[in-house]
C-alpha cells in the first residue's frame, strides 16, 4: 500500500465528511481527516490484529480500567477510531452511480487498481506458482456475495488469486463480481479466462502454475505453452484427454503437485492468522481490509528476503514494528495536546520534540541569555561572561578572547 492509495482515502474520506458535517451539532466532532491520521488508523487495525482483537469489542480494548491496550488509547481516542470506520471511503459518492453502470466494483476500484500494480512491481516470483480462489467472510449486503461449504468462513467475498508456491506472497488478485454490466469489465468468468488473467504478470517466464481440477483442462494447457509457461494440476480419471500411460501411479509428479498446491491456501490462513478485519456492513470496507492483510504478508516476504540473517524475523514482530513507524508520525501531534488523560499521556511523551538549540536570539518567545559560562573553561573556572563570539555566537570570556584595532579610515 503506497502513499498514493492512502491520499486517494484520505480525499475521498474528507469529501465524504463535509457532506454529512450539517448532521453534527459540534462541527469539531467532524473534524477533517489527514494522511498522518490514516496512516494510525492502519496501525491500530494491523496492532489488533496482531493481538487477535478483530473480534473483540472495541470498548475491551480502548477500557481505561487496566486490561485495554494503553498503545490504542495514545494514539486515537475510541470515539475518534469508531468514527473514521464510519467515515472512510475510497471513491467519490457524486459519481459512484454512473460508475457502477460499467464496475460493480466502482467504489473501490481505484485503490484495488494500484494495489495489484504495485504487488506485480515490487516483487518477482520464484519459479513456482499457485492459483486458487480465497474467500473472505462477510454477510452484509452484497450482490456477489458467494456461497462455498468447503471454506470456514461459508459465506463471504471470492477472490481469486495468484500466490508465490514458496514464499507465499500475492503477485495478482481479482475479485470475483459475478456477471458485469455491459463495458470494458465485462469478461468471461470461464476458469480458463480466470487463470489467464491471473497468470499475464509471468508469461513468458518459463515458470510453472499449478492449479486444482476445476482450471485443468487441454486448452489452458495448449495456450500457456504459447506463453512459455508450464501448468500442472488435477485431472479427473474418466477424462478422456488422459492417455493410458498416465493412468498408473506417478509418484514424482503427485510430490511435485503436492509442494507446490498450497500456495493461496497458506496465504488465506496466514491472512485470517492476524487478520485486521473489523464486523462491517459495508463491502468495500471489507474488501480494503483484504487489501491489508494481503499487504502486511506481502511487505514480510519483501522484507525478508532482503534482510537476510540466521533467524528471520517473525511476521508478528514485524507488524509489531510497522504499527510503530506508521504511527509515529500522528503521535508526534498527539504528545502536544496538553489535555490527554495522565495514563495515557506518558507513551506520547518520549514522542514530543526536543526543543531547538538558544541561537542567542531565544526560543519558544523567551528572550536571549545576557550572561553564561566561557564554553572554553567550562567547569574549569567559576566565571560568566557578557561577550559572545562573533563566529560561533557561544559566550566566551576575556581570558580566551582578542581585541581587534581598526583605524578610524576602515
Amino acid at each position: 500500500m503506497d502513499i498514493d492509495i492512502v491520499d486517494e482515502t484520505v480525499k475521498c474520506t474528507n469529501k465524504y465528511m463535509q457532506g454529512i458535517r450539517h448532521k453534527f451539532a459540534r462541527e469539531c466532532r467532524c473534524t477533517e481527516t489527514s494522511r498522518s491520521e490514516i496512516l494510525a488508523l492502519l496501525e491500530l487495525l494491523y496492532l489488533s490484529g496482531t493481538r487477535k482483537g478483530h473480534q473483540a469489542n472495541v470498548r475491551e480494548l480502548w477500557t481505561a480500567d487496566g486490561t485495554g491496550v494503553q498503545i490504542l488509547r495514545a494514539c486515537k481516542s475510541y470515539d475518534r477510531f469508531l468514527f473514521l470506520l464510519r467515515c472512510i471511503h475510497f471513491d467519490d459518492l457524486q459519481t459512484r452511480p454512473g460508475r457502477r453502470q460499467t464496475d460493480k466494483l466502482a467504489p473501490i476500484c481505484t485503490i484495488l487498481d494500484i494495489f495489484v500494480k504495485n504487488c506485480q512491481q515490487c516483487y518477482n516470483t520464484s519459479e513456482f506458482t499457485t492459483t486458487d480462489e480465497m474467500l473472505h467472510p462477510f454477510r452484509g449486503r452484497c450482490s456477489f456475495i458467494q456461497y462455498m461449504p468447503n471454506k470456514p468462513a461459508k459465506y463471504g467475498v471470492k477472490i481469486f488469486a495468484l500466490c508465490d508456491a514458496k514464499t507465499f506472497n500475492c503477485s495478482n488478485l481479482e475479485i470475483y463480481c459475478g456477471k458485469q454490466p455491459p463495458g470494458p469489465y465485462d469478461v468471461r468468468n470461464t476458469p480458463t479466462d480466470i487463470v489467464k488473467r491471473l497468470v499475464s504478470p509471468i508469461e513468458n517466464s518459463y515458470k510453472n502454475v499449478t492449479t486444482d481440477n476445476w482450471y485443468t483442462n487441454i486448452p489452458l494447457l495448449h495456450y500457456l505453452l504459447e506463453k512459455k509457461t508450464t501448468l500442472l494440476g488435477t485431472i479427473k480419471k474418466n477424462k478422456r484427454e488422459i492417455p493410458p500411460e498416465f493412468l498408473p501411479k506417478k509418484p514424482e509428479i503427485i510430490l511435485d503437485y503436492n509442494m507446490t498446491k498450497g500456495g493461496v491456501d497458506t496465504c488465506d490462513k496466514m491472512c485470517a492468522l492476524y487478520s485486521v478485519s473489523r464486523v462491517t456492513r459495508r463491502w468495500p470496507l471489507a474488501v480494503f481490509y483484504i487489501l491489508m492483510n494481503t499487504a502486511g504478508i506481502n511487505s514480510w516476504v519483501i522484507y525478508t528476503i532482503n534482510t537476510p540473517s540466521d533467524e528471520p524475523q517473525l511476521r508478528i514482530l514485524f507488524l509489531k514494528n510497522l504499527s510503530l513507524s506508521l504511527m509515529k508520525e500522528h503521535l508526534v501531534s498527539r504528545s502536544q495536546i496538553p489535555s490527554l488523560p495522565r495514563d495515557v499521556s506518558a507513551f506520547p511523551e518520549k514522542y514530543r520534540p526536543l526543543p531547538a538549540e538558544d541561537d542567542g536570539n531565544g526560543i519558544a518567545g523567551r528572550p536571549p541569555k545576557k550572561r553564561g559560562s566561557c564554553f572554553i573553561c567550562g567547569r574549569q573556572k567559576n566565571s560568566s561572561a557578557s561577550m559572545k563570539c562573533n563566529q560561533c555566537n557561544q559566550f566566551i570570556c576575556k581570558q580566551h578572547s582578542k581585541k581587534h584595532y581598526l583605524c578610524k579610515l576602515w
